[in-house]
């Protein structure tokens, strides 16, 4: 061999393995990429209503991220429960402060509403919010519901969500292009 195909041997050597090094780095997250958010799981009992619905034949799940008391109530109605007493929606001005990130499901009723979902964690990257969580799916009923997981974090100004259940990505939303809300809720 000469000296310029050693060289040039070399170049593309050095080159692949800095190629091979950054491969991956600018759209995947991995865990210790992201910095964690601290949150706070609301419970199913804690306001006195019931997740509206959405087709799900064509999205399984649903996604948002509520910034505003409107928009929470495009997703949630009041539910009349006899005797019992309590707010249907958080105040209007907890918006100043924290959000709400929620992921609902309509299930087969199961016995323990909390228990099905549970939260792994919840990252960011720059203005990229990553939840992790599990889901177990519930043992058949008679009856099915709309059974949600939400938590409340700090309100910031995120451009993207990604959605990850069980290990698997399954859905996205573009809140910096508009898109707080997958699948959208229907116009009356």
């Amino acid at each position: 061999m000469n000296r310029n195909s050693t060289m040039l041997l070399r170049f593309v050597g050095v080159a692949l393995y800095f190629g091979l090094l950054f491969t991956g780095s600018s759209n995947s997250v991995a865990e210790d990429e992201g910095q964690a958010v601290k949150y706070q799981r609301i419970g199913s009992q804690e306001f006195k209503n019931f997740l509206v619905g959405w087709d799900e034949s064509s999205q399984p799940q649903r996604f948002a991220l509520i910034r505003s008391a409107s928009e929470y109530d495009q997703l949630f109605q009041p539910a009349a429960v006899n005797g019992s007493r309590g707010p249907f929606a958080p105040p209007p001005k907890s918006y100043e402060k924290e959000q709400i990130l929620l992921v609902g499901r309509e299930m087969p009723a199961p016995t323990n509403m909390e228990a099905v979902f549970e939260i792994e964690s919840l990252q960011e990257k720059g203005t990229m919010l990553l939840l992790k969580y599990r889901y177990k799916a519930p043992k058949p009923a008679s009856y099915n519901v709309r059974n949600y997981v939400a938590i409340r974090l700090p309100a910031k100004a995120y451009e993207r969500v990604i959605f990850v259940e069980n290990g698997k990505e399954v859905g996205e939303l573009q809140v910096g292009k508009g898109q707080w809300v997958k699948p959208e809720p229907k116009k009356e």
